[in-house]
């Protein structure tokens, strides 16, 4: 029997003003703002975060709609180290479901700003997630913010903060 958390006790707090477009395909779309790094962008309508891993800044989809955070091929082609085994994972979304080649991540520590997480057999994906490649290291869900007692998308800062 596996320890299911609910979620709806997360305190997702959203601070949303649109006074400006913020495209940014990836790092060098990050700028900084005031003293303060942003963290957080859109490629169109896609969030992205800039989050550091083993040292290095890396971009990642944000999808608070997704129960379980999984990587991308650009993570297993970066750090093939960090992964083990294969076999195929179900990856499903608002058009259906399919089946993909997957490996696992053992552990996957990451900081969001400072604020340190981790995540335990986290699925890396082989193939693209969608009909084209993306760019970004992985996709990152609600089980990442499981233990954070905050978490906030400012979007006047465009910034991510976890506490």
């Amino acid at each position: 029997m596996g320890h299911a958390r609910d979620h709806s006790q997360l305190d997702l707090s959203f601070l949303i003003s649109w006074t400006r477009a913020h495209q940014a395909p990836g790092p060098a779309g990050w700028r900084l703002a005031g003293r303060r790094r942003e963290n957080l962008a859109f490629s169109g309508s896609t969030p992205l975060v800039l989050a550091e891993f083993a040292k290095t800044r890396l971009t990642f989809q944000l999808d608070l709609g997704a129960s379980h955070t999984n990587l991308w091929p650009a993570f297993a082609r970066r750090y093939p180290a960090r992964i083990s085994g294969s076999g195929k994972s179900r990856v499903t979304g608002v058009g259906g479901g399919r089946d993909v080649s997957a490996a696992k991540a053992g552990t996957f520590d990451l900081s969001i700003e400072g604020h340190q997480m981790q995540l335990h057999d986290v699925v890396v994906l082989l193939k693209p997630p969608g009909s084209s490649g993306r760019p970004y290291y992985g996709n990152l869900g609600l089980d990442l913010f499981e233990h954070a007692q905050r978490v906030t998308l400012d979007f006047t800062a465009m910034r991510l903060t976890v506490e």
